[in-house]
């Protein structure tokens, strides 16, 4: 009697027809009816070709910090931006026979109000310029950073002090605020913070590559905070609107000093009345940005810098000659 047939599963994948060719000369064989046999030993298993399957996917390259690219880091900008003074106009007149009709507690009111316009307009002046100061400056950084990675420049900083004396050429923009800084903060576990405007000692122990991705991610937090702010057309806008506020602030000031050498016995508290030196004292605090910079955006920011490779007849200094030990030698 013919025993029962078990029918055995299609293979999954079809590699011809004629796929008996690829078996092992001396592997189990069928009996001609489809009957399944015992499995055969372990040995005869076929094993993964490692050239068939695909490499293994790796976040980063090999020497890069897993945190630059996988982590967002805190991007802060602090500065203090000037603002250029208008000529005096005829405007400012007439703002000033306006507060004489006013009684004091209403002029002092009207200080207030206008020290709290002053303050709110200085931030919105002050934050576009940073920003658009910031991102100027942070560009050159990270066009000079790039150029490791240009063809022409194949080794040409290989060192970290290579790359940190060529980035400490670099000057600011004219306009820059002096005391601009630029500083680039990881989140825990190790919260590292670096600065680099003005370039910070922590730069020091990091690879150029590294050093490099700090740049872009910074520039490219600069460059969205600018365009969120409408930062290069409304920069002027924002000035001349902090320039008008400015002046009505000097006019209520100048009215209340003469209004206390007239009446030297008004109540006048010190406090209340130094609305313009207020004013300079919150200018002098400076302006700071603080934002998150997004991994995923690093591409496209990296596309968009121009990298300005240096001239390959001024190369930097050579690496020294290795010291070779008589065993080596």
């Amino acid at each position: 009697m013919v025993p029962p047939i078990t029918q055995l599963p299609l293979p999954a994948q079809s590699f011809g027809t004629d796929w008996s060719a690829d078996r092992a000369p001396d592997s189990p064989v069928f009996n001609g009816r489809g009957a399944s046999l015992a499995p055969p030993p372990r040995q005869y298993m076929a094993q993964p070709n490692p050239s068939n399957h695909a490499p293994v996917h790796m976040d980063q390259p090999p020497g890069f910090p897993g945190n630059v690219m996988s982590v967002d880091p805190t991007i802060s900008v602090k500065g203090s931006p000037e603002v250029a003074q208008p000529p005096k106009t005829e405007e400012s007149k007439k703002t000033k026979e306006d507060f004489t009709a006013l009684n004091t507690n209403e002029l002092l009111y009207r200080g207030k109000q206008q020290l709290d316009e002053a303050e709110k307009a200085y931030t919105a002046f002050g934050e576009k310029n940073i920003a658009l100061t910031a991102r100027n400056a942070l560009e050159a950084f990270a066009e000079c950073a790039m150029a490791l990675k240009g063809s022409a420049s194949v080794g040409w900083y290989q060192r970290p002090d290579m790359l940190l004396n060529a980035l400490r050429k670099i000057e600011l923009p004219p306009d820059a605020p002096k005391d601009l800084t630029v500083t680039i903060t990881f989140p825990p576990p190790n919260h590292e913070a670096i600065s680099l405007i003005p370039l910070g000692a922590g730069l020091e122990n990091k690879k150029p590559m590294e050093i490099y991705h700090y740049y872009v991610h910074a520039l490219g937090a600069m460059k969205n905070q600018a365009r969120e702010l409408n930062a290069d057309q409304g920069l002027a806008q924002a000035e001349a609107k902090l320039n008008d506020i400015l002046e009505t602030l000097k006019a209520i000031q100048k009215e209340i000093n003469e209004r206390k050498q007239r009446n030297p016995q008004e109540p006048y508290s010190s406090s209340d009345v130094q609305f313009e030196s207020r004013y300079y004292a919150h200018v002098d605090k400076g302006i700071t940005i603080t934002r998150l910079a997004n991994g995923q955006e690093f591409p496209f920011h990296e596309s968009t810098i121009k990298g300005k490779v240096p001239d390959p007849t001024t190369p930097p200094e050579e690496l020294p000659a290795p010291t070779l030990t008589p065993e080596e030698a």
